[in-house]
């Protein structure tokens, strides 16, 4: 009968988003994961308002110039968003 070795102590397992047994690494990678969320959320809030409430979305130009600030807007909190996850991860 093979013997199962449980997955922390053989060689070949990979580390694992979960932080069991480590509550200080749990908490960051949740925080760093809820900055993600909130910060995608806030940016998504601000276009829809920006294109609803004002007259950007009545033209072609407008709506094509506002999803281009929208996509590099959201870039530019994912982008970073994620490092901080993977580096929460990774701690």
């Amino acid at each position: 009968m093979r013997r199962v070795t449980p997955r922390s102590t053989r060689r070949d397992s990979v580390p694992t988003a979960t932080a069991h047994g480590n509550p200080d690494r749990a908490a960051r990678m949740r925080a760093a994961l809820l900055r993600l969320v909130i910060g995608v959320v806030v940016v998504d809030a601000l276009g829809f308002a920006t294109f609803y409430f004002t007259a950007l979305s009545r033209t072609p130009n407008g709506r094509m110039s506002l999803g281009l600030v929208w996509l590099l807007a959201t870039l530019a909190v994912v982008l970073p968003g994620l490092r901080g996850v993977r580096a929460a991860r990774r701690s």
